[in-house]
């Protein structure tokens, strides 16, 4: 593990203090926790159909497609 300095606003430690002692863990391990749960998905990232998706495309595709995505997949 390496030792980190960070800044947080006095009500907020505070806070975070107070859950720790809650919950019986460290103020440190309550903010490790708390930091791996932000690089978790989400519930609603692993329902979007766009994210769930696992068809490739394999064919050729025009090369302004990122630009005018719209106009291909409504217009055309």
């Amino acid at each position: 593990m390496k030792r980190t300095t960070i800044l947080i606003p006095d009500q907020l430690k505070k806070r975070t203090e107070k859950e720790a002692e809650r919950l019986n863990i460290s103020f440190s391990e309550y903010i490790r926790k708390s930091l791996e749960l932000m690089f978790q998905p989400s519930k609603d990232m692993e329902m979007d159909p766009l994210l769930a998706d696992k068809e490739v495309f394999s064919e050729k595709c025009k090369k302004d497609l990122s630009k005018h995505h719209d106009d291909y997949l409504y217009e055309g």
